[in-house]
């Protein structure tokens, strides 16, 4: 499955981004160069805002990974009562863990009384407890006949054991798969119990899939992470929780800078409009014009320049002239009197350029 997820800093790459752009080939001669200068100083200042904003971002975002792993780390098997036809397995080992004691394993399917016998004990009654009781009783039984021996007790059926799925799973009636309540044998990894059930469909957010313990106590599982080689985080299911995957909503981001009140990075909502942008940015600065607003558009290799009149959005309502952000767009507002020919705006923005090149991210995704 891909995935795009930008980290975006200032406009693209520039080779490409006057063509087709109605720009004149040179500046005029009358432009003045201290007017330049002044611009990119002002796109130095953002810059150095910008780089700080992403690198919060990013701060945030790996202490995140780090609190989900820690709690991983410190997360065992959910505990599980034995009932009547479950199917455990109990090993006992002798002190050089090289062999069992006679008589094990032992295989044992719980019976209506919950009465076993197991060698070298006798008579037990297993019935309702838990594996983690039932090992510790065993290794106490056995403790001065065999010194110290390593007991083991595996859930290899957990009868009546349910787990419900909900969300975004594929569904396949051939197989009957799909959202729904499944029963379970034993301890079953999340990552299993997903495939099993259909697994996740396309606009699942696999990052970010929650589960509900019986006992109310939730917790997320990153599938991609564990997907990626991290099977430590894996989550085990025993009966009674719930799996939700939730569609994905990508965190997109666009950027503002110019003469404009708010630079900087800000997130991009399903529908936003280039208008909103401006109006959320606080609204066009003093210098700064709605007339000629600049959107730099594409990746670094095909970059697209599109000019926009947000005043005749504003006065008129006139609709055509707004625009539909992308994620990764990179909006600049010039000042009021300056020209936007190639030579001019080449200079203007090379010093965020330096920005996207050292930010833009692309974690194996598209957006289409």
């Amino acid at each position: 499955m891909k995935r795009t997820i930008m980290m975006l800093a200032a406009p693209l790459l520039l080779t490409a981004l006057f063509s087709g752009a109605g720009c004149v080939a040179r500046p005029p001669a009358g432009e003045k160069e201290y007017d330049v200068a002044e611009e990119r100083q002002l796109l130095e200042i953002q810059k150095s805002r910008i780089v700080d904003q992403l690198n919060e971002m990013r701060r945030r975002e790996q202490e995140e990974v780090r609190q989900r792993i820690e709690s991983v780390a410190s997360r065992g098997p959910q505990t599980i009562t034995l009932r009547v036809d479950d199917e455990i397995v109990v090993e006992v080992w002798l002190r050089d863990m090289l062999q069992q004691q006679d008589g094990y394993p032992r295989e044992i399917t719980i019976p209506p009384d919950g009465r076993v016998v197991m060698p070298s004990i006798g008579e037990m009654n297993i019935l309702g407890r838990s594996p983690e009781e039932l090992q510790n009783d065993i290794r106490e039984r056995l403790d001065l006949l065999l010194n110290h021996p390593t007991v083991k007790v595996r859930v290899e059926k957990h009868v009546g054991a349910k787990v419900s799925i909900l969300g975004e799973v594929k569904m396949n009636p051939n197989r009957d798969t799909g959202p729904g309540t499944y029963e379970i044998e034993g301890e079953t990894l999340l990552s299993s119990f997903i495939s099993e059930a259909g697994g996740y469909t396309e606009n699942a957010d696999i990052r970010n899939i929650r589960v509900t313990h019986a006992n109310g106590e939730s917790e997320i599982m990153d599938l991609q992470r564990v997907l990626d080689g991290h099977i430590e985080e894996n989550i085990f299911l025993n009966g009674g929780e719930t799996v939700y995957i939730p569609e994905m909503t990508r965190l997109s981001h666009v950027i503002v800078c110019g003469h404009i009140a708010g630079p900087g990075i800000y997130p991009l909502d399903e529908g936003m409009m280039l208008s909103e942008l401006i109006a959320d940015a606080g609204g066009v600065a003093r210098r700064g014009t709605e007339r000629r607003v600049i959107t730099v558009r594409g990746d670094r290799y095909h970059p697209k320049v599109i000019k926009s009149n947000i005043h005749r959005v504003y006065t008129r309502g006139e609709r055509e002239e707004d625009l539909l952000l992308k994620p990764g767009d990179t909006v600049y507002v010039p000042k009021s009197y300056i020209s936007l020919y190639e030579d001019t705006l080449r200079l203007i923005l090379l010093p965020v350029t330096t920005v996207r090149d050292m930010y833009f991210l692309e974690d194996t995704i598209n957006d289409d």
